[in-house]
């Protein structure tokens, strides 16, 4: 991948100052092969789990459980022993294999294809997509891919991998040695998604000024690259003149960010008698769908910018990003192309991620012409992203426009903004203020036809009204100003100046001169006279920075001229982004042009050298972490493919770590080597050898037991937050480590290592979980049977030819680690795992169904935290009915947020009172009634929003009904009813579930025929828990729901003789003494046999 000039590290802002907690977990094997049929379903899991399977094949699980993302991973077959680096900032969990990092750090892997965070936000989850979105740079065959297609004159290839066949994939493209890829695969990027990001906020820019003037975008074609539009909205109907869905869908608008976007260029108004018209209502559009329901995929955005620049556009509006690097990826590179063989102008918007550096791609594009939003007062939107750019510190955004509230068209049945009636909607961001740049492009070429995309980029930053308050890495230019620039005729190129990063000290550092041309196709000379202005890092005015070669100069008729601009920073300033403006003005004519010096703070070169625990340089390179001990801010990540690396790092106290890839295959090693307080003032080398780390040592007291899975490493404490860095690998045996240098504060640091050991037939295992203060350099443990608790298992089925996975994991005061194993359906095993006062344990229980060589989860369940004691013996059962709704460990499942509300309950828990569960559901549904009236509903039983609550207090019917006859053989089909009353104000309601644990069935969750089977029967409450008063019946069936018959709850249980096979029903009714109600019908809730 190639690279922007990166003269120094960056500093990157967190989204948040904490590091998000996390749970990990690896997934083993059975020792035996469990058996599983296939079987097809629509899967209901709803949004608290995900899995990911990334690029190598291996899988990363995450589950949402008290607010941590819970992760597990299970390698690919034959890559078990391949260790994995594991860390967790910015609330991004990256899990990166051994055998992948040196293709990151060599630009040649997309370090994306790791981020599970994003992967699961991007909607890349293995419930989602069966397979993985690639693009590469390749001229070879990709042989295990699917749909593979050139993205026109790119060089890349868009391409499908089933995620199958991952592995295989991954064997394909990466060649023999460590580091590299396959002759001819020159790169790999995910296909990733990106985000999309008038009646006063026209006159704001000056169009009616333009439109006066004759120019209103008549003869001009633009093209919108978005969500799609409502082709029957009149104020777009008559614009539109061609139209290409890239996303496999069609051209609608379901989101209504498209068409929002397409009338403030060219809406005309129809639907509102003018008052909403857009910047440029002659303009004709070309629209490009993009992004469907849930995202823009990256390979769709290629082949649109590709199309409309083919097709003509003398503009293209791309009001969506993502992330940016220092590495130009394929948006970027595609700009830059499609500029220089079309002439094409992408006006792209900046972001709303707010915060310096933060830029998105491709508004990060050298040739884009880049817009932040103002509202209404010329003031920057707080959300505005802020340049410098990542990586070489130039200039961006280019320019500003209107982008908070901005009135436009609103597609039909689209729910995005603030409704303004029916036909209109008010929304906000950089993806607003886009295409009011471009209708002012369309004014500008109407009145130009012949400039080129570069050209009327430069007469638009030219002419554009800074806000004096702003700097410039904030607003470039300023705000467009339509009116202006139709009425000038000069231009400068090029529009905006950067003089790059100015390393410290900055004493002697030459000056560096930059040259503006000046342009005139006027048939008379024009005498411009030269000012320059500039401002420092807190807005305050500065002198000497910026320098101009003369006062004046004449640019000839129809001719160009030359003024030298001088950037000058060798005075004692402090660091920060310095911003000029050089103002070029006659009686005519004023062309103002940006320019940008970034100071670098103190700073001196850190040379880290690493060799292998063998004394040779690491097969698989080295990774090198830092972060401010006192600064959020500050936070450095490099990888180096040889034995030395060299960063440049400010002046400062600092937490490092560097990580040694060493060996191939079975031999592969993680060496984790810590400097907890480094003391950055001068030009220093670090000499790290792996050697010095230490093993990892965990010794358990138990007959025929191996470690199959085991983590190890620290969670740091920080003033302003925490971090976490981890390695996974099948063994301790491959993990080493080390401490160099002072200790890092007292309490601040806790050494973290877990583990799972088993015997060979699987029937046993054992679970371990140890911490210590402060870092080591190794780590030894030695357990015996007395350090843990014994649980005997019992697991029961609910689908016939199913197997299961059990996961135990632990968790301390900022996350934790876990394991699992794939059991038998049903099955007997023993469990064991240690006791310390830093950690709590829980459980998690999937049954899983094999389908197409997939493995799903169709139920899951959770119990905890464990109320064990050492060297006692315990039992759990998992899967057994009675399956209903259980509340009183998770709460209701419900989050409303005044007139919004949120469902996804737990619907098929055990009877247990702290049991949770969920299910898979063939279908489904939920309804809000309020009496009689429905207020909403959805089809199925996953997380829903019903929207339109009255914020008063009312009373609400909330009805949930599913059938999954194919998924289980127990609770085939459930209808529940709630009433209960809640309002804005008061929005926790009180639910009942009642709950019912019969006694005696079997592994299939059987009663015996002609058997009295006892089922003690509880209502528990998300206010209270257990109930003790309420009104409560209980009926029977015997023929599957259609007969009933009322059973006598006596002493809290009812009992329940079957005379032949089949199953029980089960219907319930309870009442509290507030009134809140639940009625229960649970069809199949047991078997007879």
């Amino acid at each position: 991948m190639q690279h922007r000039p990166d003269t120094s590290v960056r500093s990157r802002k967190r989204v948040s100052a904490a590091v998000a907690a996390v749970v990990l977990a690896i997934t083993l094997a059975p020792t035996s092969a469990a058996q599983a049929e296939p079987a097809s379903y629509d899967w209901n899991l709803g949004d608290d789990t995900a899995r990911i399977t990334l690029v190598t094949g291996d899988q990363v699980t995450i589950k949402a459980t008290d607010g941590k993302a819970s992760p597990k991973i299970t390698p690919a077959p034959g890559r078990e022993s391949v260790p994995i680096h594991i860390s967790n900032h910015d609330g991004n969990l990256y899990v990166i294999p051994a055998d992948a990092g040196p293709l990151i750090a060599a630009g040649t892997l997309d370090r994306r294809l790791f981020d599970v965070t994003t992967l699961v936000e991007q909607g890349y989850a293995d419930e989602d997509r069966a397979d993985i979105p690639l693009i590469v740079r390749t001229g070879n065959d990709l042989a295990t891919t699917t749909d593979a297609r050139p993205l026109g004159g790119l060089g890349l290839v868009a391409a499908e991998q089933p995620k199958a066949f991952a592995v295989d994939f991954w064997e394909q493209v990466t060649g023999a040695r460590v580091g590299t890829l396959a002759a001819g695969v020159d790169e790999i990027w995910l296909d990733g998604r990106r985000t999309v990001s008038l009646d006063s906020s026209v006159p704001q820019i000056g169009a009616p000024e333009a439109w006066e003037a004759g120019y209103t975008g008549d003869g001009v074609t633009v093209a919108v690259l978005d969500t799609g539009i409502d082709v029957d909205h009149p104020d777009v109907a008559d614009r539109i003149v061609g139209s290409q869905d890239f996303t496999g869908t069609d051209i609608g608008d379901r989101v209504g960010h498209g068409t929002h976007v397409a009338a403030t260029i060219a809406g005309t108004g129809d639907a509102s008698d003018g008052k909403y018209t857009g910047v440029a209502p002659d303009t004709d559009l070309l629209i490009g769908k993009v992004c469907a329901d849930v995202g823009c995929e990256e390979s769709a955005i290629l082949s649109g910018m590709q199309w409309a620049a083919e097709s003509g556009a003398t503009a293209v509006n791309v009001s969506l990003g993502g992330f940016d690097s220092p590495e130009i990826d394929p948006l970027e590179q595609a700009v830059a192309d499609l500029t220089e063989q079309y002439g094409t102008l992408f006006v792209v918007s900046a972001g709303n991620s707010g915060g310096n550096q933060m830029v998105e791609s491709p508004g990060s594009a050298t040739d884009a012409l880049t817009v932040g939003a103002v509202d209404r007062n010329d003031e920057l939107a707080e959300f505005s992203s802020r340049g410098p750019r990542i990586g070489d510190f130039a200039l961006k955004p280019d320019i500003t426009a209107p982008g908070v509230d901005i009135v436009a068209a609103r597609a039909a049945g689209t729910e995005m903004g603030e409704p303004v009636g029916d036909r209109y909607v008010a929304a906000s961001g950089t993806s607003m203020a886009t295409p009011h740049v471009v209708g002012a492009v369309a004014l500008l070429s109407q009145q130009h036809p012949d400039w080129t995309g570069a050209e009327l980029k430069a007469a638009l930053m030219g002419s554009a009204a800074p806000n004096p308050d702003l700097l410039v890495h904030e607003q470039g230019a300023g705000r467009v100003d339509a009116a202006a620039a139709v009425g000038q005729q000069l231009t400068a190129q090029p529009a905006s100046l950067s003089a790059g990063l100015f390393e410290w000290p900055q004493e002697d550092v030459e000056p560096v001169d930059k040259t503006v041309t000046y342009h005139n196709p006027t048939e008379e000379a024009v005498t411009l006279n030269l000012e320059v202005s500039g401002v420092g890092p807190d807005g305050t005015p500065v002198t000497g920075v910026f320098g101009l070669d003369g006062d004046t100069v004449e640019v000839p008729a129809r001719g160009e001229a030359e003024v030298v601009v001088t950037i000058d920073p060798s005075g004692d300033l402090p660091a920060g982004n310095y911003g000029g403006t050089i103002l070029a003005a006659s009686d005519l004519h004023t062309v103002s042009t940006p320019v940008l010096a970034v100071l670098e703070p103190e700073s001196y070169d850190l040379t880290v050298t690493a060799v292998g625990r063998d004394g040779e340089a690491p097969e698989g390179g080295f990774g090198l972490t830092l972060m401010s001990v006192n600064d959020s801010d500050v936070y450095i990540s490099a990888w180096f493919e040889e034995t030395e690396g060299t960063l440049r790092v400010p002046v400062g106290e600092y937490h490092s770590e560097v990580t040694v890839y060493g060996g191939l295959g079975d031999d592969e090693t993680l060496s984790k080597i810590v400097r907890p307080a480094m003391s950055h003032t001068e030009a220093a080398d670090w000499a790290v050898d792996a050697s010095d780390a230490q093993p990892i040592v965990v010794d358990i007291d138990a007959p025929d037991v191996t470690q199959r899975a085991g983590f190890f490493g620290y969670v740091r404490e920080f003033a302003w937050g925490s971090y976490q860095s981890m390695m996974l690998a099948d063994d301790f045996g491959s993990l080493f480590t080390a401490v160099d240098g002072p200790a890092a504060p007292e309490g601040s640091v806790t050494t973290e290592a877990s583990g799972h050991w088993k015997d060979s037939n699987g029937a046993t295992f054992y679970d371990v979980g140890l911490a210590e203060p402060g870092l080591t350099d190794g780590f030894t443990s030695e357990l015996t049977e007395s350090d843990f608790a014994a649980v005997d298992i019992t697991i029961r089925s609910q689908h016939d030819g199913s197997q299961s996975e059990l996961i135990w994991w632990l968790e301390g005061p900022l996350g934790g680690y876990g394991f699992g194993t794939e059991v038998d359906t049903p099955s007997t095993l023993t469990g064991h795992h240690n006791l310390d006062d830093y950690w709590t344990w829980r459980g998690e229980f999937s049954q899983n169904v094999v389908n197409d060589d997939d493995v799903f989860s169709v139920t899951q369940e959770f119990i905890g935290p464990f109320d064990h004691e050492a060297g006692e013996t315990h039992e759990q059962v998992w899967n057994s009915g009675i399956f209903g709704p259980g509340f009183a460990a998770v709460g209701t499942g419900m989050h409303r947020d005044g007139t919004r509300l949120e469902i996804g309950m737990p619907l098929f828990s055990g009877p247990g009172l702290h049991q949770t569960g969920y299910s898979a559901v063939d279908s489904g549904r939920t309804a809000l009634y309020q009496g009689d009236e429905l207020i909403g509903e959805f089809d199925h039983v996953d997380y829903g929003t019903i929207n339109g609550l009255p914020e008063e207090e009312r009373e609400y019917r909330l009805v949930i009904e599913a059938d999954r006859s194919t998924v289980s053989t127990v609770s085939t089909s459930i209808a529940y009813e709630w009433t209960f009353t809640f309002s804005a104000e008061d929005p926790e309601p009180t639910l009942l579930a009642v709950r019912m644990a019969p006694q005696g069935l079997d592994e299939y969750n059987r009663a015996e025929v002609g058997e009295p089977v006892t089922i003690p029967v509880t209502v528990d409450s998300t206010g209270t828990g257990e109930v003790d008063r309420c009104d409560l019946s209980v009926e029977v069936s015997f023929d599957g729901g259609h007969t009933w018959e009322v059973v006598e709850v006596d002493d809290g249980a009812i009992t329940v003789t079957a005379e032949s096979a089949g199953s029980v029903s089960l219907r319930s009714n309870a009442t509290d003494e507030a009134g809140n109600s639940v009625s229960q019908t649970v069809i199949d809730a047991y078997l007879v046999a």
